[in-house]
């Protein structure tokens, strides 16, 4: 600190004469200084660099002046502040005497009149400010400073200023604001909307240690506390001191309730309740009495119980030492996220990982379009970034929890939680479906065209070891693995009735359903031997045998609500060894149909909310196709916006329904016997007429734009030894190839004169949208710069759309006398959902007038966090 202290020395030298450094915090080190102009000692205190970095001068001094404004004879008045060589600063009287947290320290306890004198005098404070609008919000011993008889509360209102001014961006700093001992439960898990009952909670708890000798709640970590802040009620002060009036140990205990509503609704209340006429006579008689009559009592019954005693001693002493130990509470918060994040939830991406030992939580989040990887110690209220991580998704801690690991651009990387730069591990092959990291420093993952593999944590070579689609599954493909103790693996198999729970013996090596638990999806395998998977939108578990690989009791709901992937391969949520559980609580509605204009102002269709997928305007611009998924099945409606009406597709399972150029057919995918192939069809738009089979069901394979003059379909297929593929069917029934190498294409869509085919492909180990001539695929040109997917052309072709994650991206093209291609630039972005599926299908469109057809989903912004889940499943177990 010393290159600070000499920079606030010279920054400051015209107005202050810096004396010593007093103390330094959480947020700021502050200095003893003399005020030249005015010849007085005064307390300048100053941010640290990369909070003041994130809070920006304008933003915070325009907060702070708010504080300015306080006068009141208990608030320590703010004199002067400002921005010095970078430095955001404050300035407040220098007060000669200790702080209540220095005299707790020394005499550990104070009386019961002096406790309340100061309260009465923290509690004007606060009732003036409130009705002021302005919170303190950490209201602690450490912030109420004792001169001359009198109490003084600092540093009132700076915790608001720093919050106001970062917004959300205060994660980045990984500071939280209040101190968690003397934090409101709603305080201590997050909740963005603080009023004056929180300031109330924290003064009562001040109240409290001043009366007992210490808070409320205490423990060895941040974690207990808070833990204890949110579900314990604290022991009642008169236990602990019995000098303490009935009256004020019922005011406290109404300060220090857990509901903001059970709260004296302001600190002037509490403090009149503190001091209520008589009631401190009435309390000391009452206990004169009780204290006398016990004292008879005892005279009477001393010889009794001294020949009871010993036998009375032992007999308890063997039932403490054989009873069983009290069972730990249940505890459960949630985390918020700050407001402009959203958990990554793009297709095949689980967002949030555990820890082993619990003591740390991960999360993917994107804000601005990119997401990245955030750390939060569950004994700190603040997430903090990783830097580096740019575009991670899925991921996964070391067995130490000192790694982890997590995928993007088609790689693999592991980061240390200490800091530094991502490592790469491998190169995925294809589309990951999540992976786990073993003991054995070994990393197994899936993707979905390739199948199972292994690779050491520190890098090398990866291993194939499973097929993608394990015979006897029929499943479109693989992922999530669990490896058991006993070095068998579960996963998830998506098939055709949706994700089954699949099992990979060690000895034969084969795959087989747990037909028994029906249609779900694993979650963690617990040491007490119960399964955890999602089912039908809840968390269930079940007894199960991790050798035979079958359930073996009954099983049980543990939570009613968890979000998952979109084709329900992955519940959110994770599990430590040690009880500790994360998940996600489902969407609260369904996804809804949007038009967006180029500005990004969204405005409803009027469509009622459903399942949606894939929609696609009709050329006149007054139709529209899309999916709808429900209950298990996928099924392609047409509707007409302007009469409300609607009509199904004929088939029970669809997939990526087209408009013919005319608009009088739609193509789309019918999903054959086995899941994982699919017929090319075509059907009238109004209904009428049979379904026409273009490409019987030999393949995976889906429709995605035809030609101008609707004789050549682009679509593509997946092929077992080069993915995906561009296919080009033309009408007389030939499909031919047009891109087929080690990389995935896909998306392909004609331009409107019919020349060239925009498609995206992760040559480079990420997608990125290329155009390339329709009769000559070698004569190919890159679009986007930084990633890229599902390119749309606008209806004059003289642009190409793409989807960035939450970015929708636009290039000018131009196409006569010669190619042309602009600079991408962004249009909007927003909560739209991305492709449902890994193809790489387009999930928008745009319609004739310009704007987008947009599925708009509800973001997830809350982590819920369960401790001692092993409690939790002895009770369900036992019902």
């Amino acid at each position: 600190m010393a290159d600070i202290a000499d920079r606030v020395k010279t920054a400051l030298a015209d107005r202050y004469r810096i004396e010593r450094e007093l103390g330094s915090g959480g947020m700021a080190t502050v200095y003893l200084a003399e005020d030249l102009k005015h010849h007085r000692q005064v307390a300048i205190k100053v941010l640290r660099p990369e909070l003041a970095a994130v809070l920006g001068a304008e933003r915070f001094l325009n907060e702070i002046n708010v504080t300015a404004n306080l006068q009141h004879p208990h608030i320590l008045p703010l004199f002067d502040s400002g921005e010095a060589d970078g430095l955001l600063y404050y300035v407040m009287p220098y007060v000669e005497g200790v702080s209540l947290e220095a005299r707790l320290r020394r005499e550990k306890q104070l009386s019961v009149e002096e406790s309340i004198r100061i309260t009465r005098a923290v509690a004007s404070a606060l009732s003036y400010a409130h009705r002021q609008g302005v919170l303190h919000r950490d209201i602690k011993p450490g912030n109420i400073l004792l001169h001359e008889g009198n109490a003084m509360v600092a540093d009132f209102g700076i915790a608001v200023a720093v919050q106001a001014a970062a917004g959300d961006r205060l994660t980045e700093t990984g500071l939280s604001l209040g101190t968690p001992q003397y934090m409101s439960p709603e305080q201590a898990t997050g909740d963005r909307e603080l009023d004056a009952r929180s300031d109330v909670y924290s003064l009562g708890a001040v109240l409290y240690e001043m009366l007992a000798g210490d808070p409320p709640h205490t423990g060895a970590t941040v974690q207990a506390v808070i833990s204890k802040v949110v579900t314990e009620r604290p022991r009642p002060v008169g236990e602990l001191r019995d000098t303490v009036p009935v009256h004020m140990e019922a005011a406290l205990e109404t300060a220090l309730a857990k509901l903001p509503a059970d709260r004296f609704s302001t600190a002037e209340e509490f403090a009149t309740a503190l001091e209520r006429p008589g009631a401190e006579v009435v309390s000391a008689r009452r206990r004169a009495v009780v204290a006398g009559t016990a004292r008879a009592r005892r005279a009477v019954q001393l010889g009794f119980l001294a020949l009871t005693w010993a036998v009375l001693a032992t007999a308890v002493a063997v039932w403490a030492l054989l009873r069983p130990p009290p069972a730990e509470p249940v505890t459960r918060w949630a985390v918020s996220l700050p407001a402009d994040h959203r958990l990554s939830t793009a297709f095949l991406e689980r967002p949030v990982a555990v820890s082993l030992d619990g003591s740390r939580l991960a999360y993917t989040a994107e804000s601005k379009g990119e997401s990245r990887l955030f750390i939060r110690e569950l004994d700190n209220v603040a997430a903090r970034p990783v830097a580096g991580t740019e575009g991670a998704h899925s991921p996964f801690f070391s067995p130490d929890g000192e790694w982890i690991g997590f995928f993007s651009s088609n790689r693999l990387f592991r980061v240390s939680v200490a800091g530094g730069s991502p490592l790469e591990i491998c190169e995925v092959p294809a589309l990951p479906a999540g992976a786990t990291w073993v003991a054995s420093d070994t990393v197994y993952f899936f993707t979905v065209d390739r199948g199972l593999f292994r690779v050491r944590a520190t890098g090398g070579t990866r291993e194939r070891l499973e097929a993608p689609h394990p015979p006897g599954t029929t499943a479109y493909y693989v992922g999530w693995p669990i490896v058991l103790p006993s070095e068998a693996i579960i996963a998830t198999a998506v098939t055709r009735a949706g994700p089954r729970i699949a099992a990979l013996s060690v000895g034969t090596r084969e795959w087989r359903i747990v037909q028994e638990l029906g249609e779900a999806a694993p979650v963690q395998y617990l040491d007490d031997g119960h399964l955890v998977y999602s089912q039908a939108g809840a968390l269930r578990a079940v007894p199960f045998d991790q050798r035979r690989l079958h359930a073996v009791g009954p099983s049980f709901t543990i939570v009613d609500s968890v979000a998952t992937a979109q084709d329900g391969s992955a519940a959110y949520a994770a599990i430590a060894h040690t009880g500790t559980m994360l998940y996600v609580p489902e969407r609260g509605a369904a996804s809804t149909l949007v038009w967006v204009d180029r500005e990004g102002r969204a405005t409803p269709l009027g469509v009622e909310p459903a399942d949606f997928a894939w929609p696609r305007v009709s050329p006149d611009g007054r139709r529209l196709v899309v999916t709808i998924s429900s209950a298990g099945l996928t099924q392609g409606w047409v509707y007409d916006v302007a009469r409300a009406t609607r009509r199904q597709l004929p088939g029970p399972q669809t997939t990526d329904p087209i408009w013919t150029p005319d608009g009088e057919s739609i193509t789309y995918g019918l999903f054959g016997v086995d899941f994982g192939v699919t017929a090319l069809a075509q059907v009238s738009a109004d209904g009428t007429g049979e379904v026409d089979t273009l490409l019987p069901a030999e393949r995976l394979q889906a429709a995605h734009s035809w030609s101008p003059d609707g004789e050549r379909l682009a679509y593509y297929q997946i092929n077992p030894a080069t993915a995906r593929d561009i296919f080009i069917f033309s009408r007389d029934g030939t499909p031919t190839p047009f891109l087929s190498t080690p990389a995935n294409e896909r998306s392909p869509t004609f331009s409107p004169d019919g020349r060239w085919i925009a498609y995206a492909s992760d040559e480079t180990g990420r997608d990125e949208v290329y155009l390339a001539l329709s009769d000559d695929p070698q004569e190919r040109h890159q679009i986007s710069t930084d990633g890229g997917r599902a390119p749309v052309w606008s209806r004059d072709g003289r642009e190409l759309f793409y989807r960035n994650r939450a970015k929708v991206m636009a290039v000018e093209i131009r196409t006569s006398p010669a190619l042309r291609i602009g600079t991408p630039h962004l249009l909007f972005e927003g909560p739209y959902e991305p492709d449902p599926t890994p193809s790489g299908s387009v999930n928008y469109d745009v319609a004739p007038d310009g704007r987008f057809l947009m599925v708009r989903s509800a973001p997830l912004t809350e982590i819920h966090v369960v401790l001692n889940l092993f409690e939790e499943l002895r009770r369900r177990a036992q019902r």
